[in-house]
């Protein structure tokens, strides 16, 4: 038995297969010796960040906890608030000074120590 694996109006690939009722087993295997490439070649390109994102990553406090913004897959995530949009404050200079989560605010801090 005959199965095209591949076609295109330039190129045409065919395996030969055994007609032994195996056909599932050759299968198997062909795709455990190119499975990766055609996984690798379809997979889509990871996002890339905003390289300006980086001066929003950072922690931030409020009353209520910590929170601490970075970068990951390609997105600006917020560690401690889930899905809220987020609105950064900055100074005349462009220094991120706090966030705002809705009604509430999240002083940049930095570090994690209480200023005692």
């Amino acid at each position: 038995m005959t199965t095209p694996i591949v076609e295109h109006p330039d190129v045409r690939s065919t395996i030969d297969l055994p007609d032994d009722g195996e056909t599932w087993a050759y299968v198997d295997q062909a795709l455990e010796w190119v499975g990766s490439a055609i996984a690798g070649a379809t997979k889509p390109t990871p996002p890339v960040a905003d390289p300006d994102w980086q001066r929003y990553v950072g922690r931030y406090r409020n009353r209520w906890g910590d929170l601490q913004v970075i970068v990951h897959a390609g997105e600006l995530t917020v560690i401690g608030i889930p899905g809220e949009l987020v609105v950064f404050e900055v100074d005349a200079t462009g220094r991120v000074r706090r966030a705002r989560f809705g009604e509430n605010y999240a002083e940049r801090i930095e570090s994690w120590e209480d200023p005692d």
